[in-house]
């Protein structure tokens, strides 16, 4: 039981420390794949490690199956459930292009941080 909750624990580490640098670097040189994307690059990184690792695949497909639905006070289910590695993808391309609206004294400049909270509302 301990190995698997520290291995939850890393890969969700691991995951985020990946999603955070490829933000970070969110300006390196696009590919011809989606120009009007800054974080094509970055995307396409975790792409080849996808298809290319497949420890790195399997951790990801293992945490698309084992989603868990949200609490019911949760208005809303988790957005991840019957999500794969493709809709990971063009979530990140979204949230890169991204730019939050203003009404008012409310904005939705926490939606993609939001969502992506959800991934891993488990992990602890």
């Amino acid at each position: 039981m301990m190995k698997q909750f520290t291995s939850k624990r890393i890969f969700v580490g691991l995951f985020c420390i990946l999603i955070c640098s490829c933000f970070a670097f969110s300006f390196a040189v696009a590919s011809n794949e989606n120009a009007n994307c800054p974080c094509q690059g970055s995307i396409n990184d975790l792409k080849y490690y996808y298809e290319n690792d497949p420890k790195f695949r399997n951790l990801l497909t293992s945490a698309f199956k084992n989603m868990q639905h949200l609490p019911a006070e949760y208005p809303d289910d988790n957005p991840w459930l019957c999500k794969n590695f493709s809709h990971l993808v063009e979530f990140l391309t979204d949230w890169c292009t991204f730019l939050p609206t203003i009404d008012g004294s409310h904005d939705d400049g926490l939606k993609y941080i939001q969502e992506f909270a959800w991934f891993y509302p488990n992990v602890a």
